[in-house]
C-alpha cells in the first residue's frame, strides 16, 4: 500500500514542480475525515489546483497558507513525534508536508 501512494505523491509532486505551485490553504475541513487543500503559485486571483486526502484522522498544519515544496511519507522519527502529539493514535499511511527551505 505505501509503495502506490509514494509513486502517487511523486506524481503529485512532479505536477505541482512544473507548474510552480508551492503555496497552499486549507480550502475544506467542514466534510471529515475528507481535507482538500487548495494550491498556487500566486492565491491573488485564484487557485490552481486542489488536492484531496480521504480518511483524514489528524492533520498539523503550520497556519491558515503556508509554502509546501513535497509531500511525502513520514519517516520513522516523524512517527515517533506523530505518535506523542497524537496521544498515540495513528491509523493508515501518514504524509508529510515538506518545506525545504525552511524544513
Amino acid at each position: 500500500m505505501n509503495h502506490s501512494i509514494q509513486s502517487k505523491l511523486m506524481q503529485l509532486n512532479e505536477i505541482l514542480s512544473q507548474n510552480n505551485i508551492d503555496h497552499y490553504y486549507i480550502y475544506d475541513y467542514t466534510s471529515r475525515p475528507k481535507l482538500v487543500l487548495a494550491g498556487s503559485f500566486d492565491f491573488s486571483y485564484y487557485h490552481n489546483i486542489e488536492i484531496t486526502f480521504y480518511e483524514v484522522s489528524f492533520l498539523s498544519c503550520p497556519g491558515g497558507v503556508f509554502s509546501i515544496e513535497c509531500f511525502r511519507l513520514a519517516n520513522d522519527k516523524e512517527l515517533e513525534i506523530l505518535q506523542t502529539i497524537s496521544y498515540g493514535f495513528h491509523e493508515g499511511p501518514v504524509i508529510c508536508m515538506e518545506d525545504l527551505k525552511f524544513g
